[in-house]
């Protein structure tokens, strides 16, 4: 027992600080992929060739993949730890529709963009799925009927990271005291969000004798793979603690102000 505490007493990260690096990592991600455009002259003027500037590009890009799972296993263990799930519930579906038009605004350069949803979205329905596989913990066919519908309406809404950022909450969860497979099914879910693209082309140039010619997006998404299997370093060093105390809901507003402030820029001064 006492081998066990000094384990977790050795270990890094309090919940608050987790999510202070998943907000500077989410930060780092949204201001790149939303403005990495305007630099480009600027940073080509100050001598920078086209492949360093598109491979800083790629590198803050893969500084942000540390992000979501950072934030599918702090909703984890707020679930784990929360005192009234349903409010937990209903902020998070509160704030996904906050946070929509920040997210059309910075992402898609527009009010309103039906075609893509937002990351908020996505955690509630991982959320929503842990209430469910808990309800039915004695019941593995309803557990993995609610968990498939679950992924589905994450797919159907294209929500951000769509059904696999679901299964990754659900697998962060299920495999929570198992490491090892806590690891390897984390690991195949980021295979599921980075790779099918990638093999559906290497598969159809194959198929039409037709050389690959993309392998800076197929080695792009093999660092991303790398970037997001680094933030399990992260996870795995959790101390168990809350750490420094700020008002929960500051986290929240954050995602959709900063989107909203970053989309402002675009669409009014760029």
């Amino acid at each position: 027992m006492n081998y066990s505490n000094n384990k977790i007493k050795n270990k890094l990260f309090s919940s608050f600080a987790i999510k202070i690096l998943a907000i500077i990592f989410m930060i780092i991600d949204h201001i790149t992929e939303s403005t990495f455009l305007l630099w480009f002259p600027y940073l080509y003027r100050s001598k920078f060739t086209f492949t360093q500037i598109v491979t800083l590009r790629i590198i803050l890009r893969g500084i942000g993949r540390f992000s979501f799972p950072l934030f599918t296993f702090l909703i984890v263990e707020g679930f784990i730890h929360t005192k009234n799930v349903k409010k937990y519930a209903a902020t998070l579906f509160l704030f996904s529709f906050i946070s929509e038009i920040p997210f059309d605004m910075a992402i898609f350069k527009q009010f309103f963009y039906w075609g893509y949803q937002n990351v908020f979205f996505t955690l509630f329905l991982g959320l929503l799925s842990l209430v469910f596989i808990k309800k039915f913990e004695k019941d593995l066919k309803m557990q993995v009927i609610t968990s498939f519908t679950f992924l589905l309406i994450a797919h159907l809404l294209k929500t951000d990271y769509g059904f696999p950022g679901v299964l990754m909450i659900i697998v962060l969860y299920i495999f929570r005291e198992r490491n090892v497979l806590k690891f390897f099914s984390f690991l195949f879910v980021i295979l599921c969000i980075y790779l099918p693209n990638d093999l559906e082309y290497i598969y159809s140039r194959i198929a039409i004798n037709m050389p690959i010619d993309r392998y800076v997006d197929l080695f792009t998404d093999l660092f991303f793979v790398l970037m997001t299997c680094l933030s399990y370093i992260i996870m795995n060093n959790y101390n168990g603690k809350h750490g420094s105390y700020i008002n929960k809901y500051i986290f929240y507003v954050f995602y959709p102000l900063h989107l909203f402030i970053i989309g402002l820029f675009i669409i009014y001064f760029v």
